[in-house]
């Protein structure tokens, strides 16, 4: 059985491993305090009911929280039944993802992508095979284990030993703090060039632009009306579907209130799932979404993404620009190939982002828009679509 987080899940699925367990083993290269919240309840009952439960635990790259390794180290205290260790690679990274476990009738394996994460056990895209009754892979796991904690490079965790990595922890995070800041002064001075600001002025002093620019707004503020129309109350069938999106993604030969190319050609496919569509708007209009940062967006309305053929993300974040145009910047190929050609920066094609590579983005548009004075996400999507269709077209 394949596990993702779009269908019964990774968090579900270890947790219902979990129950009535009596041997368990886990070795993952990452573990967060969100993560081990989300079983820590089910890995305690394991302890009272006389389980054991073993860990390795990866302590490379410096992103394992210290906090929840000394959570363990209390468990351990606590329970005669807690194995604990820690695997720091002097020359590799540790990197498996593995939960088995063993109850009174059948042994059960979990093995793929998913660290002890909240992104890996929920939101990130992860995907991990599933087996039940396959005493093999059981025992395979447990063969494994033991060669693990064997390794020179695993080490039976002690609270001095935790303590010694949190102490490294600080040092590498103040690193990379120092780090992201001389970076981002460099990305400073780079996007504020003189070439940028030349088409920046060259851009605001076109009349044309400029009145292109204030009817894209209107269009925006008229596309917001538009989106609040698109809900169960109002959308029956897949005709009223389309009667609301067409104005939205337009038609062969007719006008559209969003502005990226071509998102027409997938109307009707989309019609198709018009209810799921429903249910996307209700998440990427709902306050308490949007007041989230854009990769936590992001991640919330991938799934939609996948289960609504034909829906793309120059769609989806044209609905959060017309909702918060300050904080999320549309997504396609025009913006992109301008930022190719002004700074030689190459992002991913938009079909195969991901949440983090959506943060990068929409990071870097932010530090843009500043730099140049834009108002917000709709000018500078504009400005560089001025840019793209004048100068990089042909370039890129």
């Amino acid at each position: 059985m394949l596990v993702t987080n779009n269908n019964f899940g990774h968090l579900e699925t270890i947790n219902k491993m979990l129950s009535g367990a009596q041997k368990v083993y886990i070795a993952v290269a990452f573990l967060k305090s969100s993560g081990l919240t989300s079983v820590l309840t089910s890995i305690e009952n394991v302890l009272i009911n006389k389980g054991v439960v073993n860990l390795v635990i990866g302590l490379d790259l410096y992103i394992t929280d210290a906090e929840a390794l000394y959570v363990l180290y209390e468990l351990k205290q606590k329970y005669k039944g807690v194995n604990l260790y820690l695997y720091k690679s002097k020359s590799s990274t540790f990197h498996p993802k593995i939960y088995s476990v063993r109850n009174a009738k059948t042994k059960s394996t979990l093995i793929g992508s998913a660290n002890l994460t909240n992104g890996g056990l929920i939101s990130n895209t992860e995907a991990s095979f599933y087996t039940k009754n396959n005493d093999d892979l059981f025992d395979q796991v447990v063969s494994f284990y033991e060669e693990i904690i064997t390794n020179s490079d695993c080490e039976s965790a002690s609270h001095l030993k935790i303590k010694a990595y949190e102490e490294e922890c600080n040092i590498h995070n103040t690193e990379i703090e120092k780090a992201t800041k001389k970076a981002k002064k460099i990305i400073h001075e780079t996007l504020n060039s003189p070439l940028v600001m030349k088409y920046y002025k060259e851009y605001c002093s076109n009349p044309k632009e400029m009145d292109n620019l204030q009817q894209k707004r209107q269009n925006y503020k008229e596309a917001k009306k538009l989106v609040r129309k698109i809900n169960s109350n109002n959308i029956k069938n897949k005709d009223d579907f389309i009667s609301v999106y067409e104005k939205l993604v337009g038609a062969a030969g007719e006008g559209q209130l969003w502005h990226s190319g071509s998102i027409f050609r997938s109307k009707n496919i989309v019609a198709k799932s018009y209810k799921e569509f429903i249910s996307f708007v209700e998440v990427a209009t709902d306050k308490d979404i949007l007041i989230q940062n854009p990769e936590q967006v992001f991640n919330k309305i991938l799934p939609f993404k996948n289960s609504i053929t034909g829906l793309g993300f120059n769609v989806i974040t044209e609905l959060l620009t017309t909702f918060k145009p300050s904080k999320f910047p549309v997504l396609n190929k025009n913006p992109i190939g301008s930022v190719k050609y002004l700074w030689g920066l190459e992002f991913k094609e938009p079909g195969s982002f991901k949440s983090n590579d959506y943060k990068s983005y929409a990071e870097f548009m932010s530090t843009l828009s500043k730099d140049i004075g834009a108002e917000d996400f709709i000018e500078t999507d504009h400005f560089l679509n001025y840019v793209y269709w004048k100068y990089a077209r042909n370039k890129t």
